[in-house]
């Protein structure tokens, strides 16, 4: 049995490592575009040690190849590999090549100093970028995850920066306004412009960047950061899968796509979203893990379908840490679902209420009104409150109400938590809010 993948990222590693652990297979060839350390983002101790390990496993790694073409007819993918094309055979073949950053179709996007971001690992770029005093007005366009880390790191040493996005609050389709308005004070703390509500109509300059302009302004640039939102890589397949209307991969609950003998994961393809009961591309890491130990279970003999997610996902940002699952506010009204909320501040524990009385832990509950169903959540703190969110992940999965979430059991210890947690006492306040006893 001969079984490729396509893509090093988090899927990818993913479904080598399911496949090593089960070892049903004669050989693995492993392909991706770059290199296996710059992908993983693994020092290069631990890639030459993992890759050394595979290899006495039967896995073939293809480093700085690009997959150009399928042939599902064939089985077979053409690759290139140096200065020639080579093909591969298969019998079974696992796509996990992930997306990349949707490009703004504006004037000036080819100029020197417009650089795109897709991921966490791109962030690395922006070190170097820190440590340059030429570099001294930055734009950041979008404020996403990926945006707003741009702007962390860039404002904490000194740069100006100027944050530009459609929406009209950083990080407006995870938090809602009650822990947006904390970093957004930090922010102006440290004099970062932040001009949202506004689209980006432009970048001029000679040769390099120099200004954004937007429906109502221009901001000067030595540097322009742009993350708004990624696209499935599936432009080389062709009319060989079927796709969705958004580029992504059609598959069914088992990962396969319209050819059997073919997987796909990651940002490539739709999942399941729990509080919606419909499909949508949530491109999370996590679910790129899940996704590729789904498609290995099932490469054999189709037996264990995908679970529902939340997209629970969270970050360190700002001097807080944050999280969220589920619904907000943002999300219900995009999707036309009828939701309401509480908000809860407390202690981060009876200790720190006593010691530290300034430490406090802020959450925001969503909840079904007419079944009373838990939907979603947020969580932030300086300290860090973030495991939380995977409790209410849970209950969001098992459709948990706000009656059971108020007297779930919590662990207490004085010198960690506090008597209620907060998910009990948020549960507590909804319940107040129904006229619930």
């Amino acid at each position: 049995m001969k079984i490729i993948i396509v893509g090093a990222s988090h899927g990818g590693v993913e479904a080598v490592d399911t496949l090593v652990e089960d070892q049903a297979y004669d050989q693995i060839d492993w392909f991706e575009k770059s290199d296996l350390a710059s992908t993983t983002g693994w020092n290069p101790r631990k890639v030459e040690e993992y890759m050394a390990e595979l290899q006495q496993k039967g896995v073939i790694i293809h480093e700085n190849t690009e997959v150009q073409q399928l042939d599902t007819k064939q089985k077979q993918i053409k690759v290139q590999e140096q200065d020639q094309v080579n093909s591969y055979q298969f019998d079974k073949l696992i796509l996990s090549q992930g997306s990349h950053p949707f490009r703004l179709p504006i004037d000036g996007d080819d100029l020197a100093g417009v650089e795109y971001l897709e991921n966490h690992s791109d962030t690395n770029k922006l070190r170097k970028t820190a440590q340059d005093d030429t570099v001294k007005n930055v734009v950041v366009v979008g404020s996403g995850y990926i945006g707003m880390m741009a702007v962390d790191l860039l404002s904490s040493v000194g740069k100006h920066v100027t944050l530009v996005d459609v929406i009209k609050r950083p990080l407006g389709t995870y938090l809602d306004p009650e822990l947006t308005d904390r970093l957004e004070k930090v922010m102006q703390d440290r004099h970062v412009d932040i001009e949202l509500g506004q689209q980006v109509s432009s970048f001029s300059g000679h040769g390099h960047v120099e200004q954004v302009n937007t429906d109502q302004n221009s901001f000067d640039a030595d540097l322009v950061i742009v993350s708004v939102g990624t696209r499935p890589n599936t432009h080389w397949l062709g009319d060989q899968l079927d796709l969705t209307p958004n580029g992504s991969l059609k598959v069914n609950e088992y990962l396969q796509t319209s050819d059997p003998d073919i997987f796909a994961i990651g940002d490539l393809v739709p999942v399941n979203y729990t509080p919606s009961h419909s499909e949508l591309n949530i491109a999370l890491g996590s679910n790129a893990r899940r996704t590729a130990r789904t498609a290995v279970r099932n490469l054999f003999e189709q037996h264990a379908p995908l679970m529902a997610v939340q997209g629970s996902s969270g970050l360190d940002i700002l001097g807080y840490n944050f999280a969220s699952t589920g619904l907000n506010t943002t999300s219900s009204v995009k999707m036309n679902i009828p939701v309401r909320s509480v908000y809860v501040e407390q202690a981060v524990s009876m200790r720190s209420e006593m010691v530290k009385p300034d430490l406090t832990v802020q959450f925001k509950l969503f909840y079904n009104p007419e079944t009373l169903e838990v939907v979603g959540g947020q969580i932030m703190s300086p300290d860090n409150q973030t495991a939380n969110i995977n409790a209410l992940s849970i209950a969001i999965y098992k459709h948990l109400t706000i009656m059971e979430l108020a007297e779930m059991d919590f662990f207490f210890q004085p010198n960690l938590t506090n008597v209620w947690n907060v998910m009990n006492v948020a549960g507590r306040k909804a319940m107040k809010q129904e006229n619930i006893k």
